[in-house]
């Protein structure tokens, strides 16, 4: 067994170095736990089977795209296929039997041109990783189950998988020096100061938390604009008859103007009769094969053609008699009038639903209008009778709305605009209007109306509360907003509460910025579907 160490040890000196090793204490666990909660540190690599394969064709691996001179390609960057490895275990895990594999190279890509964006910024510096680090960083993999490292799995794991996981780190190693530089992760301090990233004021936790120290709560009233009147669409359609005649008409549709003339001349010249060009020479993008027009209420016509003359020639057409050539958006077209015109008739379920349709798409205002004037009568009977009775009144159901801060765009250092609970709210938290009024309407207040996305609503100011951070002094505030989070090795970790959100926030800034850097070559999407999706 000696004979058999030492001719090891000979072969692999790292083995020497680990056998002269001692436990690390608890900030190394510490350290490694707190890694792997930062999305752009790499500092583990899994070692899984690679499920996603090469291309069909075979040879060399596709090139997704370059950051710098560096290709990335599953031959070309090894970083590349850890990653793969990675999200595709994660996947399976996570979610089996779902087929995520566009998903899975997006993301290895995009953490593959951030290690090498990372990688190279800190090889520009000359830093080079030390031996002893990477020794430190490759004990826990040969920890027993009692926390402690073992010499026995240390020389029971092949020499090839020891040498392998050496390089990993190495490489996982040089990104996050940068990523530790850069956004402090590192716990490490000097004289009470993070010796690593972006320094934060003082007073920055206090500042966070009061600003969203004080919510409020309402009552809260909604119109649904899906919910205009049947009586009020026809109204409207009363008042504009011409939108809505429809028009028996036929279509011929040439790419460009050259070839509706040459059919033009062909139809007046009888050598094709209008049904065979339909057949023949039409592209039908208005019609279907028998060349009838598809989209024949007036103002439909009116969104084909390029302008209010050639509507009037066109629906001025008599039964029987063609257009010249039609400038149409797409193309150049000939009508023919096959009959006569179509009134509206009221009474038509599909007349009433297709003027429905019309005014959500072309009259919103309109029922905007319509729900302002009724939330207004709204407002007054609440004022009056109270808002319960109001909302039993108009037929509408009350919606208490729980205590929230001003929060514009929902801020994650902050409470949220409860929109998920509260579907009325949908649009709420960007809604200048809205929180304007929400945050400056007194105690009991009842609102004017707003057009809240698809709907028009009308609150209640019920309380205005002050949190807990309101009552708190800025040195409390500094440890009251801390999170403490289980190791999972029986330690606890915490972290302020504005240093998790805004190492977030870094984060998403950092691969925003290098996913735009013009170093980078992107060609994942076109790549991925030319070679992955196509069989070739």
């Amino acid at each position: 067994m000696k004979d058999d160490k030492k001719t090891e040890n000979k072969k692999n000196p790292e083995v020497l170095r680990f056998e002269k090793k001692k436990q690390p204490g608890n900030w190394t666990k510490t350290a490694l736990w707190a890694g792997s909660v930062i999305v752009f540190v790499f500092a583990t690599i899994a070692f899984l089977l690679l499920p996603a394969a090469l291309p069909s064709s075979g040879g060399e691996a596709p090139v997704f795209g370059y950051f710098g001179k560096k290709p990335i390609s599953q031959t070309a960057q090894p970083y590349f296929v850890n990653m793969l490895q990675q999200y595709s275990e994660y996947t399976r895990q996570t979610n089996p039997g779902v087929d995520q594999t566009y998903s899975i190279f997006q993301q290895a890509f995009d953490a593959t041109v951030m290690y090498l964006a990372y990688s190279q910024e800190v090889e520009n510096s000359g830093y080079v990783v030390s031996e002893k680090k990477i020794d430190r960083e490759m004990l826990p993999y040969f920890y027993d189950n009692r926390g402690v490292y073992s010499p026995k799995l240390f020389n029971d794991t092949p020499a090839s998988r020891r040498i392998s996981l050496r390089k990993d780190i190495n490489t996982s190693l040089v990104s996050r020096r940068y990523y530790d530089d850069v956004f402090g992760s590192s716990t490490e301090t000097v004289g009470g100061y993070k010796l690593y990233g972006r320094k934060e004021p003082s007073k920055e936790e206090a500042f966070f938390k009061k600003m969203g120290a004080v919510e409020r709560s309402f009552e809260l009233a909604s119109f649904a604009l899906s919910n205009f009147p049947p009586e009020e669409v026809e109204k409207f359609v009363r008042e504009n008859p011409a939108l809505f005649i429809k028009h028996d008409l036929s279509v011929i549709t040439a790419s460009t103007e050259e070839e509706a003339r040459k059919i033009k001349s062909q139809l007046d010249k009888t050598e094709v009769t209008f049904e065979d060009a339909v057949k023949e020479l039409s592209v039908k993008y208005y019609s279907g094969d028998d060349g009838k027009l598809t989209s024949s209420y007036q103002y439909q016509i009116k969104n084909i053609v390029t302008s209010d003359e050639t509507l009037a020639s066109v629906t001025a057409l008599k039964s029987g008699e063609s257009s010249g050539i039609i400038a149409t958006v797409n193309g150049f077209s000939i009508f023919r009038c096959d009959g006569d015109l179509i009134f509206p008739d009221y009474s038509s379920s599909q007349l009433k639903s297709d003027s429905k349709n019309y005014m959500n798409l072309n009259e919103r205002g309109r029922i905007e209008d319509y729900y302002i004037n009724t939330a207004r009568d709204f407002s007054v009977a609440a004022a009056r009778d109270g808002f319960d009775a109001a909302c039993e009144a108009f037929g509408i159901s009350k919606v208490d709305v729980e205590a929230f801060p001003l929060n514009y765009g929902n801020n994650g250092l902050l409470d949220m605009t409860p929109s998920s609970s509260v579907p009325e709210l949908s649009g709420a938290e960007t809604n200048e209007n809205f929180l304007k009024t929400a945050f400056s309407i007194g105690q009991n207040e009842i609102s004017t109306p707003m057009v809240l996305g698809s709907n028009v609503v009308v609150i209640r100011l019920k309380e205005e509360i002050n949190t807990q951070a309101a009552s708190e002094t800025a040195e409390n505030a500094e440890n009251s907003n801390d999170v403490t989070i289980d190791n999972g090795d029986g330690g606890l970790s915490t972290f302020s509460l504005s240093q998790y959100y805004i190492t977030q926030f870094d984060q998403q800034s950092a691969q925003n910025a290098i996913m735009q850097d013009k170093r980078l070559k992107n060609n994942f999407s076109s790549v991925f579907f030319k070679y992955y999706l196509s069989g070739n």
